[in-house]
């Protein structure tokens, strides 16, 4: 790298970035107990927000709907939910954490890290 950086500094006058290799084989990082939360609101949602641009649409509207006010939407509702409704999503991000550590145990022995 410190070559190529010479060499691109000298022949075209500004340093390139190299970007970070990023193995494909490498586990995905664990999700979050809002992601699961997510998955399971999000559908309730956006069929909310389908009917309502469809209403709009009927009265001149594009009869799309934004993705970005339903995410808003799911996150407000996150925040309304309870402790005990939310144990089950925090469960299974502790379980999708368990195995994330296993196989970055098992990714990491493999490759000598």
């Amino acid at each position: 790298t410190d070559k190529i950086s010479e060499m691109s500094d000298k022949f075209l006058g500004t340093k390139l970035k190299m970007k970070a290799f990023k193995d494909p084989n490498k586990p995905k990082r664990a999700r979050s107990a809002y992601f699961y939360f997510c998955d399971d609101e999000r559908g309730s949602v956006i069929t909310k927000h389908r009917n309502a641009a469809k209403k709009k649409q009927k009265k001149g509207g594009d009869g799309k709907i934004n993705m970005g006010d339903v995410a808003k939407e799911v996150a407000e509702i996150w925040k309304k939910v309870t402790d005990d409704e939310k144990k089950k999503y925090l469960d299974l991000a502790e379980t999708d954490k368990e195995r994330y550590v296993a196989a970055m145990s098992a990714f990491n022995e493999k490759n000598g890290y």
